[in-house]
């Protein structure tokens, strides 16, 4: 699959439509068993509204493993590394009290 530029999707929509749009192209790279690479070049920050609608929308229809063998990120910093995984990290914490 070609690389998603995080960057258009946030500079072009509000950010929970972003994660929507974001959350239809994980859906159907997992459905259709593909990968989604993500490039984070010049994504200055990610908003908790952008991975509400986009990562927890997809843990909530499927399996951190199922997310994870599906996206890829490249020009990632270790800022954003840490951010993406915590906000998995608590996400997951979360459901499974639920």
């Amino acid at each position: 699959m070609e690389a998603i530029e995080l960057k258009n999707l946030l500079n072009d929509n509000s950010y929970p439509e972003a994660g929507s749009i974001l959350f239809d192209i994980i859906k159907k790279a997992i459905v259709s068993s593909d990968k989604a690479i993500i490039d984070m070049k010049d994504v200055i920050s990610i908003p908790t509204m952008f991975m509400n609608t986009s990562f927890g929308a997809i843990l909530d229809e499927f399996s951190m493993e199922e997310l994870k063998s599906t996206i890829s990120f490249k020009n990632i910093s270790k800022s954003q590394i840490e951010r993406i995984q915590k906000y998995l990290s608590d996400y997951n914490q979360l459901k499974q009290q639920i």
